[in-house]
């Protein structure tokens, strides 16, 4: 016996030399929710990532371990370019340790097979490729996280870098005054994806640096292959009167700008030739940080060095040294080692923040060269440790689709390399065509869905920004997640079409409610439910919704059901229970035939609960006997108990 469902997604839009050219097997199941010896619930999902349709009857699903259990495909199978098949067979088909599963044609060939996998969980997680037919052969081609069997895990959608690649920079105006928001955008020529070290897409590096400010921002094109970042020009962010030069990267092609800021406007063809500016990569350190101070002039004195000091809070030298500049561009190191021309005359050195006796508050670096001088300052923070294993947070609560969210957070008294971070669209406002589909595939009707990693800076900390699709499918409710085997963290944001205006009260944690109100004895109800704001388990998987059904009575529709033993059968009744499993966009549905020996004549209510009791919600319908006339018929029996072959009156 087999289960077989089947879905064809929408077609890849290109295939990397990662994607392999066989049938796969997806994505397995070995240890379901339940008792597996008791239920046929464990399942194989197979996957045709070719472009041609693949003939599999008397193909073979194997389990290799204890007892061996082989399922052949039924003969006249075949499976369609980007067809999921996903299949069940005998209970306790798998082991939950140790097993491995083999896909073999009709000769006994393998085709495909797992690595070694492990699952104690028993829920809704399964071993899963992080991509549709994504084959490295090594095991980062597998991830464990929540199933979606017939449905896609992602697509590895990939478009090759060419020469050419343009890109664009301005803002708004060239000169602003205090108070004022400066608004950097542009475009990109196209979309750009990267396959080493890890898949992902070509990211815009926006560098912005000015008198005593240096700042970097990570973001991604729209899907109309726009950029935009906005920077409030406010003193109390460090801002100062000068010239701000703006210098953008994407795709190893690079634009340029720059714009003045001041009390008053100010041209840009003011720069004073040969004026030393000093500043610092950061505006703030913790202990153990490393700042690097950079200057740069345009006037070059033959033979002469830069010589700085840097002063505590308390005023007492606590560095000094000289530097001898570097004629033009010069790798700094700074973020991620970018080229960065600072103009003719250019100095670099680093600070380590000491650890045994710190002084926290501003320090100043005080410069000289030659005639010029120039004094920067940043400050130093004690390290203050939230209690908790992975502090994360979103720079707002609530976006609007196109804006950049920046993810940041730190692990906390402990060191990892990198942590994984998932994102997941968990509510959308668009129901019709919504799939869930791998973030960057370009596809406007599909929801967001990005599986990445975070590696820690030397504090632990970590920032992460990504931009929301600028379409309406983006509206809905938001999940990110980071991970490690030392803990995890879970924050949500919403995305509306006007933040300013948003209630947050106006958030849908749990609702249900039927097609009808009043249904016939004999007629289906279907019950619909959306649950606004998806939960995680401990045991990664997303928690059911609990649905019982009351009478007008407050009592519990129950199920007759017989329960054998050695004295006899003896009748016996249960409550009538539904379980909901939310889709990736939190909907659920649930259908009942209202049939006589569940249901009477009365009012009803649905009850739902979910994650645990914390959200509650419920609706009324009525059921109606259209055999119920009143008085206007007698009925009756010639007896209540028959025996077999005696004969059944009735008259009325």
């Amino acid at each position: 016996a087999f289960f077989l469902l089947g879905a064809i997604p929408f077609a890849a839009n290109g295939q990397s030399a990662d994607i392999a050219n066989h049938v796969v097997i997806n994505e397995v199941d070995i240890n379901p929710p339940g008792d597996d010896s008791k239920s046929i619930s464990e399942w194989v999902e197979i996957f045709n990532p070719t472009n041609e349709e693949v003939y599999i009857g008397d193909w073979e699903i194997a389990s290799t371990t204890v007892l061996k259990k082989t399922l052949t495909i039924p003969v006249g199978t075949s499976i369609k370019p980007g067809q999921f098949l996903t299949y069940s067979y005998q209970s306790s088909w798998f082991t939950d340790v140790a097993e491995q599963i083999e896909l073999r044609d009709e000769t006994g060939t393998i085709i495909d097979e797992t690595p070694i996998i492990n699952d104690l969980n028993n829920d809704f997680s399964s071993w899963q490729r992080v991509y549709d037919g994504f084959d490295t052969n090594t095991s980062n081609d597998w991830t464990f996280e929540t199933s979606s069997a017939g449905s896609t895990n992602g697509k590895l959608v990939i478009e090759e870098a060419e020469e050419g690649v343009l890109i664009t920079v301005s803002t708004e105006k060239s000169n602003y005054i205090f108070g004022e928001t400066a608004t950097i955008s542009g475009t990109v020529s196209k979309q750009v994806f990267v396959e080493k070290p890890i898949f992902s897409q070509a990211t815009i590096d926006v560098i912005i640096s000015g008198p005593n400010y240096y700042d970097t921002l990570t973001l991604y094109p729209d899907l109309n292959l726009e950029y935009e970042i906005q920077l409030k020009l406010q003193k109390v962010l460090r801002i100062y009167d000068g010239i701000y030069d703006v210098r953008v990267s994407y795709a190893g092609e690079t634009a340029q700008t720059e714009f003045s800021v001041g009390d008053e406007v100010i041209e840009t063809t003011q720069k004073e030739a040969g004026a030393l500016v000093i500043s610092t990569d950061k505006e703030s350190y913790i202990p153990g940080e490393t700042a690097i101070i950079f200057a740069k002039t345009s006037d070059i004195i033959e033979f002469e060095g830069l010589k700085f000091t840097v002063t505590n809070p308390d005023g007492i030298q606590i560095f000094d040294g000289t530097l001898f500049p570097s004629i033009g561009g010069v790798n700094t190191g700074v973020r991620g080692g970018d080229f960065i021309e600072y103009g003719d005359a250019q100095f670099i050195t680093n600070l380590f923040m000491d650890t045994v006796s710190p002084s926290y508050g501003i320090h100043t670096i005080s410069a000289e060269y030659g005639t010029q001088t120039a004094i920067a300052t940043f400050e130093l923070s004690e390290d203050v440790k939230e209690d908790t294993i992975i502090s994360l947070r979103t720079d707002k609560p609530v976006y609007k689709p196109g804006d950049v969210v920046v993810i940041s957070g730190r692990l906390n008294n402990l060191y990892v390399p990198q942590l994984n971070l998932n994102v997941d669209q968990t509510q959308v406002s668009a129901l019709t065509g919504i799939r869930s589909q791998s973030y960057g595939s370009g596809e406007s009707t599909r929801i967001v869905k990005i599986k990445d990693g975070v590696t820690l800076e030397g504090d632990s900390s970590f920032t992460y920004q990504f931009t929301i699709p600028n379409n309406a499918n983006s509206l809905g409710e938001f999940r990110v997640t980071v991970s490690e085997n030392v803990g995890k963290a879970v924050v949500f944001f919403k995305v509306v079409e006007n933040p300013e205006t948003f209630d947050p009260r106006e958030v849908e944690r749990l609702s249900i409610s039927t097609d009808k109100i009043i249904y016939e004895i004999g007629e289906k109800m279907t019950i619909i439910g959306r649950v606004g704001q998806l939960q995680e388990s401990s045991q990664y998987y997303n928690p059911q919704v609990d649905i019982l059904i009351v009478d007008e009575t407050g009592k519990r529709t129950t199920i007759d059901i017989t329960k054998k033993s050695i004295t006899g059968n003896k009748a016996s009744t249960a409550d009538l229970f539904y379980t909901g499993i939310p889709d990736a966009a939190g909907n659920f549905i649930i259908e009942e035939t209202i049939s006589r020996h569940l249901f009477t004549a009365q009012e009803y209510r649905v009850v739902a609960r979910y994650a645990d009791g914390k959200f509650f919600d419920s609706t009324d319908f009525k059921v109606v006997d259209p055999l119920d006339i009143g008085k206007r018929f007698e009925l009756q029996l010639n007896k209540e108990v028959f025996g077999l072959g005696e004969t059944v009156l009735l008259d009325g």
